[in-house]
Order: C-alpha cells, then structure tokens, then sequence
C-alpha cells in the first residue's frame, strides 16, 4: 500500500474482535457492491478481484474477497455461481430487471416474441444479464402478466410482450 493513512482497510482486524471485524467487512461489502454496480458486472471473479484497485491491496487476498462475497451473498445481495471463485452480485433485483426490461420493450413498441439472444443484442443495461437469468424474468414477467413465455419450434426460449398493461 502506497499510502499508510489508509492502511488500515487492507488488514483485516482479527476475528477475535468481531465488532472491528463486522465493521470492515461491511465497509468492505459497500465497496465490492459499488464496485461491481459503478462497473456493470453481473459476475466478479475472485481471482480478478486480485489484480484489480482497490481489491489488490488486501493483505489477506483470497480469503478476504471470499469473506466479503460470503457477506453479500448472507445478505442476499449475491450468490456464488462456482464455489468461492464466481460470484453474482444482484445490484438490481430480478424483479428490477423485468421492469428495465418491459418499460425498453414499452418504449421501442416490442411486440414480436423477443429470444434472450436479441435482448442480450440489444446493447442496453440487461444486454448482459448472464444468459441463465432470463428464463427467470420472463417468469416474473409472465407473472405479472406482461405477455407470455413462448418457444420456439427448436425450443427456444422467448418473450411476447402485451403492451396494452
């Protein structure tokens, strides 16, 4: 580190004081949120997290990116994909997300059925949603009675959008 003003935020203070502890690891939650919001990810890489500012200043590394994620995901703010290694940080709702989703469809007249490769073509805010998450919000979209889940002949998962709602 650098700069020793800000040393303190790269050692973890040690378990045994658990209120020092719990205060870092949010502060540190904040940052890894933010981060991933602030940079549009959907998924962080523990091990790109290593090289990356302000992360790669963590004395601990891993096992403090790990706890940090361990955070979020008790808070229901991420989930980890592969096991300590791949971490989905939800800094929009899935519910969010089928609103995005809807008022874009709303505003560009969407009507014809709509495969998750055209809205990941799209090139707008969800265009990089991972791909898995779709199926999901067009249930909840379904749900809320905004069109309806369609396939396609080759079983292709797609939206059609009722715009009249």
């Amino acid at each position: 580190m650098d700069d020793v003003r800000y040393e303190f935020m790269y050692n973890p203070p040690p378990e045994n004081k658990k209120s020092d502890y719990k205060e870092w690891l949010e502060e540190w939650s904040k940052i890894m949120f933010d981060f991933a919001k602030i940079e549009k990810k959907h998924v962080i890489y523990v091990q790109e997290l290593l090289n990356r500012k302000p992360f790669q200043g963590l004395r601990t590394g891993k096992e403090a990116i790990i706890d940090i994620g361990d955070n979020l995901a008790k808070k229901k703010l991420a989930i980890w994909v592969v096991k300590k290694e791949k971490l989905r940080v939800y800094w929009k709702s899935l519910d969010e997300w089928a609103s995005v989703i809807y008022d874009w469809a709303y505003k560009n007249a969407k009507t014809e059925p709509l495969f998750v490769y055209d809205l990941k073509e799209e090139h707008e805010s969800f265009s990089d949603l991972p791909e898995e998450e779709f199926p999901e919000i067009f249930k909840i979209l379904e749900k809320q009675k905004k069109g309806k889940v369609v396939k396609s002949s080759d079983k292709k998962l797609a939206f059609v959008f009722d715009l009249a709602k």
